[in-house]
């Protein structure tokens, strides 16, 4: 049976990478071999957008958001260019309300 982390934001939040620390040496019967990155504005409406496989990983394991051909072709959504609090990533992100690793 898979582990599962859910995280629900109270209003719609921007993410672009997720960490994770993992140690195999520490418990290896719990250290995931595969890291799936779903999103949606509720649980029931999930869609995967990223997945990593990982080998007996020690340290911070780090998973980008993937640029999708939607933020492209909507530069992101956001006027990104004339934003000064925008730190600009050769990544992609997603605003959601949901969450799961």
């Amino acid at each position: 049976q898979p582990h599962t982390i859910s995280i629900q934001f109270p209003k719609r939040a921007t993410v672009s990478q997720v960490c994770l620390y993992l140690d195999f040496n520490l418990d290896e019967s719990y250290t995931p071999k595969e890291i799936i990155v779903k999103v949606g504005m509720t649980f029931h409406d999930l869609e995967e957008l990223t997945r990593v496989q990982v080998s007996e990983p020690v340290g911070w394991i780090v998973v980008d958001i993937p640029v999708s051909a939607e933020q492209t072709a909507r530069g992101h959504g956001h006027d990104i260019e004339n934003d000064e609090n925008f730190n600009h990533v050769d990544h992609g992100f997603v605003r959601t309300h949901f969450i799961q690793i």
